[in-house]
């Protein structure tokens, strides 16, 4: 047994017995590095893939360590998210675009919509601050924003959120998302190109 196979066993509680159940845990593993090839990795896809195959023991396990931080910093998320008028499920998105619900989960996959991947429902939610208040559409110029950060593919629908609700000094305490809705595109655009290459 290898070192790492050893501390993995210890780690997870596993007998000998374990030994199948953690290798299926690593042919699980690299079949989904190998075909995420070339595409950022997601923590939350790659977790729920451990957590799936090593069980709740070890869930239990490691929620004292890394997946605490991972755990915390979900949940600062969804603070945030909440604090800025939430999520809508796909359903929503699409009635308040006048179109349907895969046309709205198309336009999260090809990035001109932000949406977002939850990790307890699997499923792809869409942060209402995105949705100008009184129109059926975006916030104006979020789409030109999200061709730019589209730019970058390790960019996920969290750090586009992260990006666009974020204050920082050199906008004086303002988001770009502010900056979006007061109608600095260009300079929105600016930070996001920058962002993107950082």
């Amino acid at each position: 047994m290898s070192d790492g196979t050893a501390v993995l066993h210890d780690f997870a509680g596993l007998d000998s017995n374990g030994t199948t159940a953690l290798n299926d845990v690593r042919s699980s593993v690299t079949k989904y590095l190998q075909a995420s090839a070339g595409k950022p990795a997601s923590t939350d896809i790659l977790f729920v893939l451990v957590s799936d195959l090593v069980g709740q023991r070890a869930i239990g396990m490691l929620s004292k360590g890394l997946p605490q931080a991972l755990m915390a910093g979900a949940q600062r998320r969804d603070e945030l998210l909440r604090a800025i008028g939430g999520v809508e499920s796909s359903d929503a998105a699409a009635r308040r675009l006048g179109m349907s619900k895969q046309a709205v989960l198309d336009r999260a996959k090809r990035g001109t919509l932000l949406g977002l991947r939850t990790l307890k429902q699997n499923a792809v939610v869409f942060p209402v601050f995105q949705f100008a208040p009184d129109a059926a559409g975006l916030v104006a110029g979020l789409d030109e924003v999200l061709r730019v950060l589209n730019e970058q593919p390790a960019l996920d629908g969290w750090a586009k959120c992260n990006f666009l609700l974020s204050a920082r000094d050199s906008l004086r305490g303002k988001s770009p998302l502010v900056l979006l809705r007061e109608g600095h595109v260009g300079r929105v655009v600016n930070l996001a190109r920058a962002y993107a290459q950082s």
